[in-house]
């Protein structure tokens, strides 16, 4: 696929599995020369991915402010301090996604609000993940029901479950009843975690705001993933590629596939696309 660098004014791309292993801060320190030198040429690099703004913002750290970060699967935009967009889920709703992910077995739930991650004190694994791999900026209470800070948004509900698998453990019965519902998605992020968001959120959405609100068209954009909550964000781009390590409906759902992320395929090819 033959891309003329001049005339593209966006880069977008997932983090866990694209850029980085799953669950890691690993990024390979010439990211943040290439997002420099992409800002000298007018293009715009956003971070995209499941992760809170806070995680995104100690990946890029030496850039952040070179960048847009979307976190929360899309549930919020933001630009040098400046939020974009935010979609929140009804706090109900919310409560009833807890409950039923608490009849899931081997199971612990975080909830991300605008400003915030709560887990349960009792989650170990899932703290132990959250603390010393993605770096959230994370509050542990009681009881996820009654101990959230009712003045947050909440922007998501996520299931975790490394040991069967997110998507495999909600298939019987969490996914079947809340994909029927019109306000929620259920998001599979990787083998650990389904996400639950609003409607009204999702990479492809953030990105289509983004494009709006910076007058960016879709030929004008390159995009990057692996996993299928990347696909939506893929259709927003002319040119789309999925990193050889992505599931089969990723690669499927692009226009070409790049090197794994463990062989920095991202890099290589916007290394390529800009002559950089």
């Amino acid at each position: 696929m033959n891309i003329n660098g001049n005339e593209i004014k966006l880069v977008c791309t997932d983090i866990d599995g694209t850029l980085v292993p799953d669950g890691t801060p690993d990024l390979n320190p010439e990211y943040y020369d290439v997002v420099k030198q992409l800002k000298e040429k007018g293009v715009m690099f956003a971070a995209a991915s499941g992760r809170q703004c806070n995680s995104i913002e100690g990946i890029f750290k030496p850039v952040k402010d070179d960048i847009i970060m979307i976190g929360e699967n899309g549930g919020l935009v933001i630009c040098r301090d400046q939020l974009m967009s935010c979609a929140r889920i009804d706090t109900e709703t919310a409560y009833e996604l807890i409950r039923d992910m608490r009849k899931l077995k081997n199971t612990e739930i975080m909830v991300a609000t605008k400003s915030n991650c709560y887990i349960q004190k009792d989650y170990e694994e899932l703290d132990d993940l959250l603390t010393n791999g993605y770096h959230f900026k994370l509050t542990r209470v009681d009881d996820l029901l009654t101990d959230i800070d009712p003045e947050d948004p909440i922007i998501k509900v996520s299931l975790y479950n490394n040991h069967e698998g997110a998507e495999e453990i909600a298939k019987d019965f969490f996914a079947p009843k809340w994909e029927k519902r019109e306000d929620i998605q259920v998001l599979c992020a990787g083998f650990m975690w389904l996400d639950c968001i609003s409607v009204n959120s999702g990479k492809g959405k953030a990105i289509a705001e983004i494009q709006r609100q910076m007058g960016i068209k879709p030929s004008e954009t390159v995009v990057f993933g692996d996993n299928l909550n990347d696909i939506e964000m893929l259709e927003q781009a002319k040119y789309s590629f999925a990193v050889a390590n992505a599931r089969d409906e990723v690669k499927n759902a692009a226009a070409g596939v790049v090197d794994s992320n463990v062989n920095d395929g991202v890099l290589k090819k916007l290394k390529e696309i800009f002559a950089l």
